[in-house]
């Protein structure tokens, strides 16, 4: 259900042409990519996602309005090197990783990420739960077709990273 708030507003909004450009200082495009979206359509997909699941909060009154603060652009092969809860791939696709505030909740099965873990353990990467309800957190979104990729809640530390912005006290990823 929360993929097709995704497409309806996308295609409100149309590809590339969202209205209210992002501040270019959240914006960051991989060298040598050029993206089907734009960061502003990426920001507009994260926050209509993020605002579709407020009447799905345990607590409605502690809804937290999504504020996306950064968006990168990369090659889905890099992008576990920026969230260490990502999950590693060999595929040049572009996709868009947006961080923010807001209500991660991590409600519906994505192609990167499971809604529910079925064993001790799942869901662990480095020891920081992946999957559990968080304040801020990461979308991943496919950049040729616009659908959630993965939702990456930020819970009770950091995840491991290389470089994504604004994930405060990020970590290289072990190499275990």
């Amino acid at each position: 259900m929360l993929g097709l708030v995704m497409v309806a507003a996308l295609a409100v909004a149309g590809c590339g042409a969202v209205s209210g450009a992002v501040d270019p200082a959240i914006e960051r495009i991989a060298a040598g990519l050029a993206p089907r979206l734009t960061a502003s359509d990426a920001v507009a997909m994260t926050r209509s996602y993020l605002d579709a699941q407020r009447g799905l909060v345990a607590a409605p009154e502690l809804h937290q309005a999504p504020d996306v603060l950064s968006a990168t652009a990369v090659r889905a092969r890099d992008a576990a090197d920026l969230d260490a809860c990502i999950p590693a791939t060999d595929s040049d696709a572009i996709v868009w990783l947006t961080f923010g505030t807001g209500d991660y909740l991590n409600l519906e099965d994505h192609p990167w990420s499971p809604s529910t873990v079925t064993a001790p353990g799942d869901g662990l990467v480095d020891g920081v739960d992946c999957f559990a309800p968080g304040p801020n957190g990461v979308l991943a979104i496919d950049d040729a077709t616009g659908a959630i990729l993965g939702v990456y809640p930020v819970s009770s530390r950091p995840h491991a990273g290389t470089g994504l912005p604004g994930i405060p006290g990020a970590v290289l990823r072990s190499s275990s």
